[in-house]
């Protein structure tokens, strides 16, 4: 469930409320917070004495801020449940599984909340009403029974979490080694999530990295489910290792290749200045790879029927004339790269063309 920190996620939270309303649960409330201070604030958790934060404390500060400002208990919430906290209660995910809860105890070393489930879906087949679920599935209902209650601080420490574990907290992230995780990548993810969502700013890249973060979910479970299938998995087994076959061998091998190669281009998308090398090196190929540097017609032309490349042709020709060199590319930021001086660039193709 989205975080209200910017527009499109303003919609998804009140659309969220009109389907909660719609099912006679409360409404719940959520920050408005924008980039700049969502930034602020997580640098206030992870940076918040200037030393260093290893990767592997990241989970630690997010602890020690819940245990600071969030109230302990008493408050009524609704539990949006994941996938596995659906399978764990018996219900839908997300907001057709929705119940009503009271936070009886929060549990920062793990992020989690001991809740007790007050209403919860028609179709729930019983079971157990104190469970734990992770904190970032609450979201703290509008008008609380006790008056006392300082909510606001939790709804932001609550949304914060959410934003970050959804957002800037990237798959391979459990695995870095960085000693300084907040200074390496804080500010460019924030900032490439924002491009994301708006559609300004790097948004190619921002989606490029979106996409990365899916290809590392799917790939490391699909690890994990290997691991445990062949008895890789379970750390508790005292025997010697299991045989595995050359193909469960290879597979693995493949898995763990792909999870280090989309790492090593995500690293690579983060980081500005690599960024800004990689294309200098893919444009001076492309300038390098143009055979005719003699001016002439470059065309934009995603391609077509023969008969539409006769007619592109035969226009050209009474346009340039037949003796102009031309050469076809499939988007204008490759032709803008090759081009030199005195030649006309054509767009031929419809729809969308970008560039830097």
């Amino acid at each position: 469930m989205a975080t209200n920190f910017d527009s499109p996620n303003v919609t998804n939270i009140s659309m969220m409320n009109q389907s909660l309303v719609a099912r006679s649960l409360p409404e719940v409330s959520t920050s408005r917070l924008s980039q700049e201070e969502a930034l602020r604030h997580m640098q206030a958790v992870l940076q918040a004495d200037e030393f260093p934060l290893h990767a592997k404390e990241v989970r630690k500060a997010w602890s020690s801020y819940l245990q600071l400002v969030v109230e302990p208990a008493g408050w009524l919430a609704v539990l949006v449940p994941s996938q596995d906290t659906a399978n764990m209660l018996g219900v839908d995910m997300g907001r057709r599984g929705a119940m009503v809860v009271e936070v009886r105890d929060i549990i920062c070393e793990t992020l989690e909340a001991e809740i007790e489930l007050l209403k919860t879906p028609d179709n729930w087949g019983g079971g157990d009403t104190i469970v734990e679920v992770p904190v970032d599935e609450l979201y703290p209902v509008k008008h609380q029974e006790f008056d006392c209650l300082n909510m606001t601080a939790t709804v932001v420490a609550l949304d914060l979490i959410r934003f970050f574990y959804k957002h800037i907290w990237m798959p391979w992230d459990d695995d870095s080694d960085s000693p300084d995780w907040p200074a390496q990548h804080l500010v460019n993810r924030v900032n490439l999530h924002y491009a994301l969502t708006s559609g300004k700013g790097d948004h190619t890249t921002a989606h490029r990295l979106d996409q990365l973060a899916h290809m590392a979910e799917v790939n490391r479970t699909a690890l994990q489910d290997m691991e445990d299938t062949v008895g890789l998995g379970d750390e508790d087994s005292l025997g010697d290792p299991p045989e595995l076959s050359y193909q469960v061998v290879g597979k693995l091998y493949q898995l763990h290749q792909e999870q280090d190669s989309i790492r090593r281009e995500a690293e690579l998308l983060e980081n500005p200045l690599l960024r800004l090398a990689v294309t200098a090196n893919k444009v001076a190929a492309r300038k390098e790879g143009r055979r005719n540097k003699v001016p002439g017609v470059l065309v934009v032309w995603g391609g077509g029927t023969v008969g539409e490349l006769g007619e592109l042709m035969r226009s050209l020709g009474e346009e340039f004339g037949v003796e102009v060199g031309i050469q076809t590319f499939p988007d204008l930021q490759h032709a803008l790269d090759v081009a030199v001086m005195g030649d006309s660039v054509l767009v031929c193709s419809e729809g969308e063309h970008k560039v830097r």
